[in-house]
């Protein structure tokens, strides 16, 4: 169901609503507009963490879904993946785990209340249009809608973030060298072929602390600090989403201090801390 402001359904519907047109609205002053904040837990990269607050609830609804008499659900909907699911949430705050391959690029959350049972809904703020101040619902009768929130997932990162840079042999380069290019959707970084050949050779699973800390670390410090520099220029790239994403995700647990390095160490989870812990 896709919502379209003041399509009146024959019976008061809390709907969202401006200043205004609050007074205009189903329940006159009364703005239905929950508050929703998606992340990524940074010790959960496969999970998906909703959390939905509803605010300014007609108090009959409220009540109605606190004795479950009403249900209130988050749907959750990805055009990518073909994922639609409803969760049941309560009448104030929830949390929502989604698993992350469900999800990708953009998705939709909106959030319903639907009538369980039959029962009588009174409020004085029902507009006077409808020439009532109670009603009678039956089991399904939408009582709440939301418009529409949407939200990005770039999952790359988090499965592999080295997803975002792509490898160029240079033939031309020196051993231990490498350049940057960022005008891409990618980071592109060229290297000599033997320094190309040491850092897939560190890639797999024994050497991969030694080649966050000695490469990745620093490119992804270095494209950081460039995006710092030229925000409007480089922020329409792939690469640049990505890591303003995950950074808002973990910034959102107030843990990555402002310098570019250690915000580097926090998205690659602290890779110094896992060589330290190796040697000892």
């Amino acid at each position: 169901m896709k919502y379209q402001a003041y399509k009146s359904f024959g019976y008061p519907v809390l709907s969202p609503a401006t200043d205004q047109e609050a007074v205009d609205a189903d329940y006159v002053d009364y703005n239905f507009e929950p508050s929703f904040n998606a992340t990524i837990p940074p010790d959960s990269p496969n999970i998906i963490l909703i959390e939905v607050e509803l605010y300014s609830l007609v108090p009959a609804i409220k009540l109605a879904v606190t004795q479950e008499k009403a249900r209130a659900v988050l749907r959750v909907s990805c055009r990518t993946t073909f994922f639609s699911k409803c969760y049941p949430i309560g009448a104030e705050e929830s949390s929502i785990r989604v698993e992350a391959d469900n999800l990708s690029d953009k998705v939709d959350l909106s959030v319903f209340i639907l009538a369980e049972e039959n029962m009588k809904i009174a409020d004085q703020s029902i507009n006077d249009e409808f020439g009532y101040k109670n009603f009678e619902v039956k089991p399904g009768d939408l009582l709440a809608q939301s418009a529409t929130d949407q939200f990005s997932v770039h999952k790359e990162f988090y499965k592999n973030p080295r997803s975002i840079i792509i490898l160029n042999i240079n033939e031309e380069l020196e051993d231990g060298e490498y350049f940057l290019s960022l005008d891409n959707p990618y980071i592109e970084v060229s290297t000599g072929p033997k320094l190309n050949k040491i850092i897939n050779g560190l890639s797999g699973s024994n050497g991969i602390t030694t080649a966050l800390n000695s490469f990745y670390v620093p490119v992804i410090t270095q494209a950081l600090i460039k995006l710092n520099d030229r925000p409007d220029e480089l922020g329409e790239y792939k690469w640049a989403q990505v890591l303003n994403d995950v950074l808002e995700t973990i910034r959102s647990d107030n843990s990555v201090p402002i310098e570019p390095h250690n915000a580097a160490q926090v998205l690659f989870h602290i890779p110094l801390l896992k060589a330290s812990m190796e040697e000892t």
